[in-house]
């Protein structure tokens, strides 16, 4: 998967680790992984939506969505069977390499910002930086999942910012409210 160029035809094969329509309203986007990497595909419109976990082999163009990387599958994807792809637990803040992964944090939580159905938290790693919390309007989790103050384990997805954000950092998405894990109110 990290092997696709920018409009090179490729076929690749990997593990759901998203649901359709986490990211885009349009519910044809998931993402896929596998050891080299993960990355969006955008299914054929009328295409079956796998569910997480689902084994798949996709060919289609490799290229973009709002800078990110996507694949554009031609056809719809061919189910190769049942898998598990595990977060990667990371002591850093995500980065370009780690784009659309599966990944695992263990932070504190110092800031939460509500906006409607969305929602951001900056989020602590110690001596290793900050990163964002990403709260998709399509995640299913309320703001009020994560509290200031507390330490918390996220796993979800490597997402980059907009391109028309001011903070341009790569953050992390949960895909809904079990990937939130806060720990004990600090005394």
């Amino acid at each position: 998967i990290s092997a696709a160029k920018d409009g090179e035809q490729v076929t690749v094969q990997g593990v759901v680790t998203s649901r359709v329509g986490l990211f885009d309203s349009d519910e044809r986007r998931l993402t896929l992984q596998d050891g080299s990497g993960a990355i969006l595909v955008r299914l054929p419109e009328g295409a079956s939506a796998p569910t997480v976990g689902t084994r798949l082999r996709v060919q289609g163009k490799a290229g973009t969505w709002f800078s990110a990387r996507q694949l554009e599958a031609e056809t719809a994807p061919r189910v190769t069977g049942r898998g598990s792809a595990l977060p990667v637990v990371l002591r850093r803040a995500p980065a370009e390499g780690d784009e659309w992964r599966l990944v695992r944090v263990t932070v504190r939580i110092t800031k939460v910002i509500r906006d409607g159905d969305t929602w951001r938290a900056e989020a602590s790693l110690g001596a290793a930086g900050t990163l964002p919390i990403v709260g998709a309007a399509r995640s299913g989790i309320s703001a009020d999942a994560l509290v200031e103050g507390r330490d918390a384990v996220v796993t979800g997805i490597v997402k980059r910012a907009h391109p028309s954000a001011t903070d341009q950092r790569f953050g992390i998405a949960p895909r809904d409210t079990k990937d939130i894990r806060l720990g004990a109110v600090p005394r």
